[in-house]
């Protein structure tokens, strides 16, 4: 198949505002009503050639429901563990004020903000099958949140440090790289949208964080967020952001892009990027009745400017893909 390039429409939604978060956005929402999933998402990248995604999962109801820790574990890009468990739900234990959360009465995820430094912090320790990762991730950007067509969304760590130890078939090794986090709550469902992508492009300096929601066959909802590492965050209007997709791959019997070109321009031009997004390795998918799921590590590589802020980015990265079936 000839690779196509394939540009998104615009969005007529209403544009994304992201606003300042607090402790409690990274709390549990409890369900009040229907059923509805949330998560916590942290993800990094270590300099010795690992990497981790590590989802904390709740679908509930009111007081009933499932906790679901979904660990996956990788080595120079290659899928080395993956697996997910199932707890009930008097096994779970969130508080609904603050980032604190616990399985089987044991820490799982902790956040806090740092008195001396004002960083926000989190330890996260996830034991699935066996394995196992405990990480301190401290905060080196200003978090936001913001509403999507799909959920409410917070940014909680657009970029950290992170530091700990993975436990690996016996092995403890420890590890040192940068990461992310962040929390989606007041998910419906099922969910109606067709999916969406989501990514980042990490730098020294800068931060990106975007995501096109795929809402309607001619309607997407695009959104654009930019850190620096020394002020706060500036939010793209969708008109202005330009995002092609490279469709030249088969996976599972879908059809999946294997790069992206994003570019933004905005109406002052005190903010610009411009990167490709190469997929290095599909490493890992994900099926149920409604819905495919693909995890990619991808080859970041272009610059970004902010004011005077200026840098290249060649980076490894991680972006998402989500189509409901």
């Amino acid at each position: 198949m000839n690779k196509q390039m394939r540009k998104t429409l615009k969005s007529s939604n209403p544009f994304f505002i992201p606003e300042d978060i607090t402790l409690g956005d990274d709390a549990f929402h409890r369900s009040k009503g229907r059923f509805h999933a949330e998560w916590w998402y942290f993800d990094a990248v270590f300099d010795n050639g690992y990497s981790i995604n590590a989802i904390l999962m709740v679908i509930s109801r009111r007081n009933y429901g499932i906790a679901i820790p979904i660990l996956t574990i990788y080595k120079d890009l290659k899928l080395k563990f993956n697996r997910r468990e199932l707890y009930c739900f008097n096994e779970f234990v969130a508080s609904e004020n603050i980032p604190h959360v616990k399985l089987s009465k044991k820490n799982t995820v902790t956040g806090y903000i740092d008195e001396n430094t004002n960083n926000w912090v989190y330890d996260v320790s996830m034991e699935v099958g066996g394995q196992k990762i405990d990480l301190h991730f401290t905060g080196l950007m200003k978090g936001w949140k913001g509403e999507t067509p799909v959920s409410k969304w917070g940014v909680i760590l657009p970029k950290a440090t992170v530091k700990g130890s993975i436990t690996l078939n016996g092995e403890q090794i420890n590890v040192n790289g940068t990461g992310y986090h962040d929390h989606n709550w007041e998910l419906s469902l099922p969910i109606m949208q067709r999916g969406w992508y989501w990514g980042r492009v990490e730098g020294d300096l800068l931060n990106l964080v975007w995501s096109k929601i795929m809402l309607t066959k001619s309607k997407d909802f695009l959104l654009a967020v930019l850190n620096d590492d020394v002020s706060d965050y500036v939010n793209i209007k969708p008109e202005k952001i330009r995002l092609l997709d490279t469709y030249s791959a088969y996976d599972h019997r879908e059809e999946i892009p294997d790069g992206f070109v994003l570019q933004v321009e905005s109406e002052d031009e005190s903010t610009y990027v411009d990167v490709k997004m190469k997929t290095i390795e599909a490493v890992h998918h994900v099926k149920t009745p409604i819905l495919n799921y693909w995890r990619y590590h991808v080859k970041v590589a272009g610059h970004m400017s902010y004011g005077k802020r200026s840098e290249e980015i060649d980076r490894v990265g991680i972006i998402e893909f989500l189509k409901i079936r």
